[in-house]
């Protein structure tokens, strides 16, 4: 109950500290690179949210009488709900950031680069899960596990690896597209 509290309030903070950051950052194009973004993040709600209907969908073969199921539709909707809002306001600026400061750094190689990002990506989705944790148990007094926080850490760096492997592939589409508009010109 208190995570359904606090979790709004976090969003929101973030959101308006994230957009004093953004503006304020040094960077050429902000609107064109935070479009991108959110078009990345939103993609990439989607795609978490089908796999997580995907894997707790019980067809009807299977249901048991007299117990409530949702159906793949409406179970796509409340992910989507959850997830939606997490990827666009910490999904977005974690991508900003990792970027502008993964760029600093002048990498030669492309597997370095790539290997400096994952990291940095799974980096992040730690520390917002942990930032979640931290300020949902100040406002509860249950303790959690060791195996519970093993969870919820993957679950952290799995979402935030998905935005970062979306975010290759529009890259790699607008790459191909400007190739393509090229041989036509």
């Amino acid at each position: 109950m208190e995570v359904i509290i606090v979790f709004p309030f976090l969003l929101v903070i973030i959101f308006i500290l994230g957009y004093f950051f953004i503006v304020n950052s040094k960077v050429a194009n902000k609107r064109k690179i935070l479009f991108e973004k959110v078009i990345i993040a939103i993609v990439s709600a989607l795609l978490i949210s089908l796999i997580w209907t995907y894997f707790n969908y019980t067809p009807v073969e299977i249901r048991e009488s007299d117990v409530l199921y949702e159906s793949f539709l409406g179970l796509f909707m409340i992910y989507l709900f959850i997830f939606l809002p997490v990827f666009l306001v910490y999904g977005t600026l974690l991508s900003f950031i990792i970027d502008l400061k993964v760029e600093k750094i002048r990498l030669d190689s492309l597997l370095l680069s790539y290997l400096i990002k994952v990291i940095a990506y799974a980096l992040g989705g730690v520390v917002i899960v942990g930032l979640l944790l931290m300020l949902t148990s100040i406002t509860s007094a249950k303790s959690i596990s060791s195996g519970e926080l093993y969870t919820i850490y993957i679950l952290g760096i799995l979402p935030s690896l998905l935005l970062y492997h979306v975010s290759l592939f529009v890259q790699l589409l607008k790459l191909t597209m400007n190739i393509s508009y090229k041989k036509i010109k």
